[in-house]
């Protein structure tokens, strides 16, 4: 799959900040016509540049990482083994109930123990790694969210969501968000949770209380509350850990 190219992620920081090209152009001190030739990938702006266009859009730093940085293209096979390595003899621990994923919310490992606590087949996970993990939710085949009683099932997708939307919403045509749109519009109940989590304010806090889950296992229901963290030295992965 590919990514989406740098000019029309330009356009579409610059359109949602609701500047002009000409606007643009003299935020950045550029000459008349050249955002129009960066749009269109006529030209490639330099470096210096778009650090410029950057800081007169207000992007954040993910937002930076995707237009010019280190998220631009997705995470390589050799990256994900570098990370998988990182963090393997904390997943292979008994009791460890986690897994990773990177920046575009794909699923790369998940721990003996979480699969065993979910009653997955590891073969049937090993074969969705690198699938965004929206999939995990409402795929037929996985429909983990079946493992959530029915009440508390939008506070899952909630949470997801507000994270989704603060991490993803701006990679429009990227390959990888058009997966978990996919998804999404796949399932009734997502397509009502994320319609909401549009209509609210970005949430910039991941408060505990957006941490715990209910889940449902046979007639017992465990409550279980979770962590995300970065893998260490690499910002394109992080472990979300239950406890």
């Amino acid at each position: 799959m590919g990514t989406n190219t740098l000019g029309t992620k330009i356009k579409f920081f610059r359109k949602r900040a609701g500047m002009s090209q000409m606007e643009l152009e003299n935020e950045v001190l550029a000459s008349a016509g050249v955002v129009s030739r960066f749009e269109s990938d006529s030209v490639n702006p330099s470096i210096k540049t778009l650090r410029k266009i950057s800081v007169a859009l207000k992007l954040s730093e993910y937002e930076r990482s995707y237009l010019y940085g280190t998220f631009v293209e997705p995470v390589s096979p050799k990256q994900v083994e570098l990370a998988r390595e990182k963090v393997k003899t904390w997943f292979d621990k008994k009791g460890t109930l986690a897994y990773m994923v990177d920046e575009r919310s794909r699923v790369w490992f998940v721990s003996d123990s979480f699969l065993k606590f979910m009653k997955i087949p590891k073969d049937l996970v090993e074969k969705n790694y690198g699938e965004v993990i929206h999939k995990f939710l409402v795929d037929p085949e996985l429909n983990l969210i079946t493992l959530v009683p029915r009440f508390k099932r939008k506070d899952v997708y909630r949470d997801l969501f507000h994270r989704t939307r603060r991490e993803m919403s701006f990679m429009i045509g990227d390959p990888w968000y058009k997966e978990v749109m996919k998804y999404i519009d796949s399932d009734d109940l997502a397509q009502e949770v994320w319609k909401e989590v549009l209509s609210e304010p970005i949430k910039e806090l991941h408060t505990i209380d957006n941490r715990i889950v209910l889940f449902k296992m046979g007639p017992i229901k465990i409550s279980k509350q979770f962590s995300v963290e970065p893998v260490l030295d690499n910002e394109r992965f992080r472990v979300v850990e239950w406890s």
